[in-house]
């Protein structure tokens, strides 16, 4: 929290909290699917890690929604010494812009684009590998958040599948997220049964601090977050892949 002007004027970032949460979340999974043993009976720790990917997942996506409206309202509020690096012409532009639309519902990928174009850098490609893995990332929240249970009623492991995600989103997540422990020698569904585990928990983590990083690269400014993350114990910083 920052204090600015006076002591009833404040101003809190929740994208450091969001960051945090999935990367405790990210921890917590790994944990528990260390401790797995194959023929003993895990149902209370398979229930749990379900919750905590479903957190995670969920607190990812938030961080980078999150931290897209903190930069628009940091410009927009002339904060501190992020407006040092822009002209002032992209300053107005940014304003105008984000005055106009910050209440709107805007895709948060699409508020990214918005700012290396007003900003007068390269927008993300929409053949980016971060790209599409980051808006797959905000279809899955939105699965999970709005889920609505169906009754399985199939015989063979495609028909019991066939009610669950997009097919081609599925399995673009099948080839990126390796199955939870607790379920991957099962007859259960890939999704929700075998997706949410640490693999789902830290593919989401690793996609929305990538998407962001490679964003503070694109517009050449140090992330606002990036003090916490030596508190953060399962970023991989350098690695993209």
């Amino acid at each position: 929290m920052e204090v600015i002007a006076s002591s009833t004027t404040l101003w809190h970032s929740l994208a450091f909290s969001h960051l945090r949460l999935a990367d405790k979340l990210t921890e917590l999974s790994a944990q528990l699917e260390s401790g797995y043993v194959r023929g003993i009976n895990h149902a209370e720790d398979s229930a749990l890690v379900k919750a905590y990917s479903i957190g995670g997942i969920t607190a990812a996506t938030a961080f980078v929604e999150t931290n897209i409206n903190e930069m628009f309202e940091s410009i927009c509020n002339d904060r501190g010494s992020i407006t040092n690096d822009f002209s002032e012409e992209t300053i107005a532009e940014i304003k105008k812009w984000w005055e106009f639309n910050r209440k709107k519902m805007i895709p948060a990928v699409q508020k990214y684009q918005k700012f290396l174009q007003l900003s007068n850098n390269e927008k993300f490609s929409s053949q980016d590998e971060l790209f599409n893995d980051m808006e797959k990332l905000v279809y899955l929240r939105n699965q999970l958040t709005h889920y609505k249970p169906q009754w399985i009623l199939a015989a063979t492991q495609s028909e019991r599948e066939e009610f669950a995600l997009n097919k081609d989103i599925q399995k673009h997540l099948e080839q990126k997220i390796k199955p939870s422990k607790f379920f991957e020698n099962t007859n259960a569904p890939y999704y929700p049964s075998k997706l949410l585990g640490y693999g789902g928990t830290h593919w989401a983590l690793h996609t929305a601090f990538h998407f962001s990083q490679e964003f503070y690269h694109r517009i050449d400014i140090k992330p606002p977050y990036a003090h916490i993350l030596k508190y953060c114990s399962q970023i991989e910083i350098n690695s993209k892949g």
